[in-house]
């Protein structure tokens, strides 16, 4: 209740003073609380707010983070190809590891899945664990270990599976991060 009061406030402040640097941060972490707590089409609304402010501005970090959350969103409502392509041209440039790129691989590796890309999936999911750990994101770490065991079970390899959501377990309790825990679980 505090945050969503925070955010409203954040976003009123934004928009009344002019500060429209400000608006699509505020816009999307309101939009992701919005988006885990189920209330989608406000999720949907702040996100694709960001998405129309930052397009052509050239923040592609904010983008990048934008889209992704849209694609999880897509993906919770049995859209893996819309997920997909949100994601697909945010992808590293220059093959540069850019960590704003890492933070939105495990959707793209959970929509590969959806679209029964198992191979191209367990690639991205292996690829998004080395660099979470590589560039110590223990947030991404601990959506990559879901996805890779989402994998995993996808290929009847249970022990992996195991393993992975048993280390995500341990990672998202430690944080605390009771929303990737609960999707562990």
């Amino acid at each position: 209740d505090q945050a969503r009061a925070d955010f409203e406030r954040g976003v009123a402040v934004s928009r009344r003073v002019g500060i429209s640097s400000f608006l699509p941060y505020t816009l999307i972490y309101r939009g992701l609380m919005h988006l885990h707590a189920g209330a989608w089409a406000a999720a949907t609304q702040d996100l694709e707010e960001v998405v129309a402010l930052v397009e052509h501005g050239g923040n592609l970090e904010l983008l990048r983070e934008a889209q992704s959350f849209l694609a999880e969103h897509d993906l919770l409502t049995g859209r893996p190809e819309a997920a997909h392509a949100r994601l697909a041209s945010l992808l590293d440039q220059f093959d540069l590891e850019e960590m704003n790129v890492t933070w939105l691989l495990p959707t793209l590796a959970w929509s590969l899945l959806e679209l029964d890309d198992i191979t191209s999936a367990a690639e991205v999911a292996g690829q998004t664990v080395r660099r979470a750990r590589m560039q110590t994101l223990q947030l991404v770490l601990v959506d990559a270990l879901r996805v890779q065991a989402m994998v995993a079970i996808r290929l009847e390899r249970w022990d992996d599976a195991v393993h992975d959501l048993e280390e995500g377990l341990a990672l998202a309790r430690d944080m605390p991060y009771p929303y990737a825990e609960g999707r562990l679980l």
